[in-house]
């Protein structure tokens, strides 16, 4: 592997060059680390395609989505999580194998919480988005550990800036990381949101934003839970028309059972409420 500074700089896929070798790559410099090797053997063991499901992107991201079929004889259902990893076009070959790194965390390890589960409640879905097993701070630190070992390795390979603070003569400082996750700067924040979360900080500069919707990662994790809380409500709407389409005489007591319960659902989950966050 070269050990010139400029390499590491330079773009991580080049004018021309097929999506699939740019990612083999990546995963060749990420193996060179004991951390890296652990995390594509953990992807490996949950998908052994999952080369496959990695692509160029505006900005680095897992996107994983709930799959919902269901049955108008009986109202049952069926749920499949699909997932794809996208790593900014933008990025050096340094700041991609890092990025690489903490998707492919989001992608082993995060439970994705069912959306049309009864455990799917705001508070928790912020807090699992953070703090949970394959969250943000499992994936932050991971990524530090990865480019701290690839220092190691390359003798001119890119220090990682945002990892320096967090690094002690203990070894990575986890709590301070986490304190900086809940830092919202001049963001406007929801009253029930400081409630529920009195870590959030508005004095302190921003230090991590995320990809989903250029916001700190509090607000952000609210603004995806109101937009998938809205896409679960018009499906379970339309699953409800649909089931009430089938005319009393046709409809069994099964189907019955899930009217009831979609109507429920509607009236306790579907409130609506204000989604807008913008700066102060």
């Amino acid at each position: 592997m070269a050990k010139d500074g400029i390499f590491w700089q330079g773009e991580w896929i080049q004018p021309g060059e097929k999506e699939a070798l740019a990612i083999k790559r990546l995963i060749s410099v990420l193996k060179q680390s004991s951390s890296g090797k652990t995390i594509l053997a953990l992807a490996a063991n949950k998908d052994p395609n999952f080369e496959s499901l990695i692509h160029i992107g505006d900005s680095s991201i897992t996107e994983s989505t709930y799959s919902r079929t269901y049955s108008l004889l009986d109202g049952s259902e069926s749920f499949q999580l699909k997932h794809k990893i996208y790593l900014d076009k933008r990025l050096s070959l340094a700041e991609a194998v890092f990025d690489l790194s903490h998707e492919l965390t989001h992608f082993s390890l995060k439970e994705v919480m069912n959306p049309y589960g009864h455990e799917f409640s705001q508070a928790a879905f912020i807090r699992h988005g953070i703090e949970g097993i394959g969250g943000e701070l499992d994936a932050f630190e991971y990524e530090c550990t990865v480019a701290k070992e690839l220092e190691q390795n390359f003798a001119h390979f890119p220090i990682h800036q945002l990892c320096n603070k967090y690094w002690s003569r203990n070894g990575f400082n986890r709590e301070e990381a986490k304190m900086d996750y809940y830092v919202v700067g001049s963001f406007k924040v929801p009253k029930k949101l400081l409630d529920f979360f009195p870590e959030i900080k508005k004095e302190n500069e921003v230090v991590f934003v995320s990809s989903y919707a250029k916001m700190p990662y509090p607000l952000a994790f609210f603004q995806e839970y109101n937009d998938t809380k809205i896409a679960v409500c018009k499906n379970n709407e339309r699953k409800l028309q649909l089931i009430s389409s089938q005319g009393r005489e046709l409809a069994s007591k099964q189907l019955e059972q899930e009217a009831k319960k979609l109507q429920k659902h509607k009236k306790v989950f579907c409130q609506k409420e204000s989604t807008n966050l913008i700066k102060q």
